[in-house]
């Protein structure tokens, strides 16, 4: 009679079995095909050797992930950062304002980023700079600067609440300069991504509604996000 452990037992002779495709015996030190679920109870399971794992979703390059209850599976890894396209000094755009107030319009910088599927934290590091043409000598410019989904329009300027599958926290980042001719500051910030598109998807960067405070007389904002400038940098890494 052959029972549960692969035993047969004829007379008084116990035969062993080992485990195969349609026998759950036991495993010998030979090759064996097992199946059905296995549990090892030992604290620690030592593989001397090299140890394959198909299950259907192995491909080249692919890392093994577990869920909360430990089963493993294959997934693609996760993706290294990008790196914006930043506008270049030929292309670059010029922000007027004469007085205070604030600009009517978003203005799109001519500079973008690709993000494959995934979330990402988009990390700004981008330098303010005023014309040496402007005429005020106080005051300060407030700049709001944010991503979009389209190059003809900033879709979502005034809330997360626009669009929040794409930006699912925040949209803009800000910063200031003094509104007098030739000064220099940073703009630094993080705005946070999430790709549920299917495929890699584009983000355009916009102004939106820059501010001058103070000001005395006219101050011009130019080549916000140029290649030109060495301090320039907006790179993207992945969360999960």
């Amino acid at each position: 009679t052959s029972n549960a452990k692969g035993g047969v037992i004829n007379g008084t002779t116990l035969t062993l079995t080992a485990a195969d495709e349609t026998n759950p015996g036991l495993i010998s030190t030979g090759a064996q095909t097992i199946v059905g679920s296995k549990t090892f109870s030992s604290t620690t399971t030592n593989f001397n050797g090299k140890v394959k794992i198909a299950d259907g979703t192995q491909a080249v390059n692919k890392v093994l992930i577990s869920d909360a209850n430990g089963l493993a599976t294959w997934a693609n890894p996760l993706p290294s950062g990008q790196f914006a396209d930043l506008s270049n000094s030929n292309n670059s755009v010029s922000i007027t304002l004469n007085g205070n107030g604030h600009t009517s319009s978003d203005t799109y910088l001519n500079s973008s980023i690709t993000l494959p599927v995934g979330k990402w934290d988009v990390i700004f590091n981008v330098l303010t700079h005023t014309l040496s043409t402007g005429s005020a000598t106080t005051g300060t410019w407030w700049i709001r600067m944010g991503l979009s989904t389209s190059s003809t329009q900033l879709d979502n300027a005034k809330s997360t609440a626009q669009n929040p599958t794409d930006f699912p926290i925040n949209n803009l980042v800000s910063g200031r300069v003094a509104a007098s001719k030739d000064s220099y500051d940073m703009i630094q910030g993080h705005i946070i991504i999430n790709n549920t598109s299917g495929s890699a998807k584009t983000y355009y960067l916009w102004t939106s509604q820059c501010d001058l405070n103070g000001a005395d007389g006219s101050s011009i904002l130019e080549k916000l996000s140029c290649s030109c400038f060495g301090e320039n940098l907006i790179f993207a890494l992945p969360m999960y």
